[in-house]
């Protein structure tokens, strides 16, 4: 195995976003922190508390994975992630933790761990980079004991948010971001399939339900890294984007960030599955 790159099939690669790697970090950092609180709710409401085993597919940087830790005290963490510099700075991150967190190098497709294991697992952000989304529920159901559950946290751009004043030309850029992710095998607008999907890898008690966040809670600035327009970089490099839109979207990024009415919602999915008993 390469420990120098990537090794999962996914859409998802830190250095494709027009960030470099450090730079896509502190994005993930300020996107845990804008929605984390919500999200936390969300968690409760559906059943996660302290002492459970807690799954963590995907957790990259461990961001989210140490919040989970500080949250439930008593549980005991397994965080999985393909990519070896994630995990690396996830281990810096957890270490204050030992033993009651453990990270693996693994897919999560294959995740190599004993059915039956957990009790919730929470994927986060995740499975709008997976090719075969049926195939990882899957997966993380045969880990989970019977009438454990699987949180699935995902966007969906067809409800991304909502901005005053408007930025009308982002809609369009953003369909040319979801194309762009749609040709490595993700998928922008998962979102609304995310019931199909675990009820096809075998779940029961399937929900789906939306939440919100918005900037007159945490302040327009804790947007930044959503309404960047370095986002789209990637876009001009492939073609898809010109030269005049990025110098456009810059330019609207800033009108909007000077102006005193500035309002930025933005929505998440988040769908529930149970292990049959």
């Amino acid at each position: 195995m390469n420990l120098d790159a990537p090794s999962e099939s996914s859409s998802y690669d830190p250095e494709a976003l027009g960030r470099s790697f450090r730079d896509e970090i502190e994005r993930l950092a300020a996107q845990a922190q804008l929605s984390w609180r919500t999200e936390q709710r969300r968690l409760a409401a559906l059943g996660v508390v302290d002492g459970q085993r807690v799954l963590e597919p995907g957790c990259g940087p461990g961001i989210i994975t140490e919040r989970l830790a500080s949250w439930l005290p008593a549980s005991a963490v397994v965080a999985l992630d393909h990519d070896p510099r994630m995990l690396g700075l996830a281990r810096d991150r957890l270490s204050r933790f030992g033993a009651r967190v453990s990270l693996h190098q693994a897919a999560a497709a294959t995740t190599g761990l004993p059915a039956h294991t957990f009790d919730v697992a929470i994927s986060r952000y995740l499975f709008q980079h997976l090719p075969d989304p049926v195939a990882v529920a899957a997966e993380i159901r045969r880990v989970l004991r019977p009438g454990g559950f699987h949180v699935v946290i995902d966007i969906d751009d067809g409800l991304w948010g909502l901005c005053e004043p408007m930025m009308v030309e982002f809609a369009g850029w953003h369909r040319l971001r979801a194309k762009s992710q749609g040709a490595r095998g993700g998928d922008r607008f998962r979102g609304r399939r995310l019931a199909r999907i675990l009820e096809a890898a075998g779940y029961a008690r399937v929900e789906l339900d939306v939440f919100a966040y918005h900037s007159d809670q945490v302040g327009v600035p804790a947007f930044a890294a959503q309404l960047a327009a370095d986002q789209f970089l990637p876009l001009l490099e492939q073609g898809l984007l010109t030269l005049e839109d990025y110098l456009r979207a810059q330019i609207l990024v800033q009108r909007f960030q000077r102006s005193p009415d500035a309002f930025v919602l933005s929505i998440g999915f988040v769908a529930y599955g149970e292990v049959p008993r």
